[in-house]
């Protein structure tokens, strides 16, 4: 005797290979794998959204700073450890031309007397009046030092320069 709820399981093959045989079947296989690839899809897309930003560059900042004393001026370019160790400088009586690894953004004194050019991962110093131009790479903190000895003292900031100026007598000497 027979109950509606039995199997009949020749009927239910037949009607598995007809479905496959069309490809109306989905196997567990297959199915499985889908569901694989949809969550290594989404993980690979999620890592790459997620690392986005580490690759993404920065600008260092590069200050620059300067002080003259006697004949000699001295030019400081201060910055991360890394960016000053990784740069080239090449400096001549009239140019100092430094290659930075990245590009930078520079922070310079309002005053300082000689004009500079940044254009992507290069700055440019133009010298005026130099006799010798020595450069230093140092560390703690990480800094490209100039020393550049002029052959004249050029002026430094006016206000400086008038307060050192000898007080002038209104009287005058016969």
């Amino acid at each position: 005797m027979k109950h509606s709820q039995d199997i009949d399981f020749t009927t239910m093959k037949m009607y598995i290979q007809d479905r496959y045989d069309k490809g109306r079947f989905d196997t567990p296989t297959t199915h499985g794998n889908y569901n694989s690839m949809k969550k290594l899809l989404f993980i690979c897309i999620a890592g790459l959204l997620a690392a986005f930003p580490l690759f993404a560059e920065e600008k260092k900042v590069v200050s620059l700073r300067f002080s003259q004393h006697d004949s000699i001026l001295r030019v400081v370019l201060e910055s991360d450890d890394n960016f000053i160790r990784s740069s080239n400088i090449i400096a001549t009586l009239s140019n100092a031309k430094i290659e930075f690894p990245a590009v930078f953004e520079l922070r310079k004194q309002k005053d300082f007397i000689f004009e500079t050019y940044v254009k992507d991962r290069f700055l440019s110093i133009t010298l005026k009046n130099a006799e010798d131009v020595k450069t230093y790479k140092l560390s703690s903190p990480a800094r490209l030092v100039l020393d550049i000895r002029i052959s004249q003292k050029l002026p430094n900031n006016p206000q400086v320069q008038a307060a050192n100026k000898p007080p002038q007598d209104s009287v005058k000497h016969v």
